[in-house]
């Protein structure tokens, strides 16, 4: 049986890219909001420090997530954030064992 995945990305930001970044991610997430392959996406700032950016997304599967970045606003938004990015990111693969999405 597959279960869904959740890929969780740490990214340090430069502030001078803040607005540019959220705003770019604002688009990212209407245009990917006919995504089949896509179960959840967020992406959120770190309360005390607002360039810390957590991106937080769970596909039903590998291949959903493979197909997702292959999406064509996912290949638009990617040069932002390359742009924007003043650390290596850290990304961390999470396996769902049980999940509840209201609505």
């Amino acid at each position: 049986m597959t279960r869904p995945i959740t890929r969780v990305a740490r990214v340090r930001i430069d502030p001078s890219m803040r607005f540019e970044l959220l705003e770019a991610y604002r688009a990212y997430a209407e245009a990917i909001l006919e995504d089949d392959d896509l179960l959840a996406w967020e992406i959120c700032t770190e309360a005390d420090d607002e360039n810390l950016v957590w991106i937080i997304a769970t596909f039903p599967d590998a291949e959903a997530h493979a197909r997702h970045m292959a999406h064509p606003a996912t290949a638009e938004v990617m040069p932002v954030i390359q742009s924007a990015v003043v650390e290596p990111p850290t990304m961390t693969e999470l396996i769902s064992h049980h999940s509840t999405r209201p609505g």
